[in-house]
């Protein structure tokens, strides 16, 4: 079956008071030609709610809503936000953070990717977001975006070596390395950038609402995968990250005294149930990578920390992560 990529409906989330940001999103996506836009305010702030209204305004039955009176994550956000767009017709659904501000000639660079693919449903595509080091690797140089069987949070033993000879012999990474992949297949991808056909959803369902904010983006994306899609990353059809997620913004996140307890709980708690549900087959090696990894970030942690009551709460918080993620313990934590 072939599907020319068009009715393209726009479904973010947004939260709090972040309209300045919001806004140029919502400007940028109409006039480079999506049908409609779905913004779900997550939580807003009564300035949020304002701003949208005159937005409207400027863009009549462009702009559709959906408000959800307190921030219930991002499964929740987009969920909603798909489920509405998909209910009344849209044939493509356009998945955007609402910072995440597509470069004018985006869509049609998505469109030229889709349609040398051979305009086929099972193809999903995901905007370039050069912030991402996966992506900007995966563009780059070639790099696979993939879960490692048995890693966590990224680590296994048996590339340690690997990766010390990597940092002495270290490749630019910044943010201005030239993509000589265009079109690269990848594993997972975030929900910013996500571009595919609206029977993915009849198909797969929507995002793991259990998954309260953070890791339902991956979860949902490697469902995708495992339901037979490619995931193809479009180096191409570029997307500015107007704000930085928080985890790029700290080295060492897990031990770091100013990171907040709430997010790392999440993140942890999230990403062990994912690595247990689409990347293990040995307990044995991955309890290994547990017990290396763990005993790293506690000797770091020993030179951040100068209260080492403060190391143990966090050593205990990030405990009772793990836990809940291995035995699934997902949901708000109450």
């Amino acid at each position: 079956m072939t599907v020319i990529l068009n009715k393209i409906w726009v479904v973010t989330v947004t939260y709090g008071n972040r309209f300045s940001l919001l806004s140029r999103v919502v400007k940028r996506v109409l006039q480079i030609g999506v049908e409609k836009i779905v913004v779900v305010l997550n939580g807003p702030a009564p300035s949020t709610c304002e701003g949208l209204q005159k937005l409207k305004q400027c863009f009549p039955q462009l702009i559709d809503e959906i408000f959800l009176e307190q921030n219930e994550g991002s499964a929740k956000g987009f969920a909603e936000g798909i489920r509405y767009a998909h209910a009344r017709g849209a044939e493509f659904i356009w998945l955007l953070d609402d910072d995440n501000l597509p470069h004018p000639e985006c869509l049609q660079s998505l469109k030229y990717a889709y349609a040398y693919l051979g305009n086929e449903p099972t193809n999903v595509l995901a905007g370039f977001r050069p912030t991402r080091k996966e992506q900007r690797m995966a563009a780059c140089y070639g790099s696979q975006v993939t879960l490692v069987y048995n890693s966590f949070l990224g680590f296994h033993h048996k590339y340690i070596f690997k990766k010390v000879r990597r940092r002495l012999h270290k490749r630019p990474e910044n943010d201005s390395c030239y993509p000589v992949y265009p079109l690269i297949e990848i594993g997972y991808a975030p929900y910013g950038g996500l571009l595919f056909h609206r029977s993915w959803i009849d198909k797969i369902g929507l995002p793991n609402e259990a998954l309260y904010l953070y890791g339902d983006d991956h979860e949902f994306t490697l469902r995708l995968r495992k339901a037979g899609a490619h995931i193809y990353l479009c180096a191409q059809a570029r997307i500015e990250d107007l704000e930085l997620s928080w985890h790029l913004k700290e080295e060492l996140p897990w031990l770091a005294p100013d990171s907040e307890p709430e997010r790392l709980y999440y993140t942890l708690r999230n990403r062990v149930w994912l690595e247990k549900h689409f990347a293990l087959n040995s307990v044995h090696k991955y309890r290994l990578n547990v017990a290396c990894y763990t005993a790293f970030q506690i000797m770091i942690g020993l030179l951040k920390f100068r209260n080492l009551t403060n190391l143990q709460r966090r050593l205990r918080l990030l405990f009772h992560a793990f836990q809940d993620g291995w035995h699934g313990n997902l949901g708000v934590k109450k």
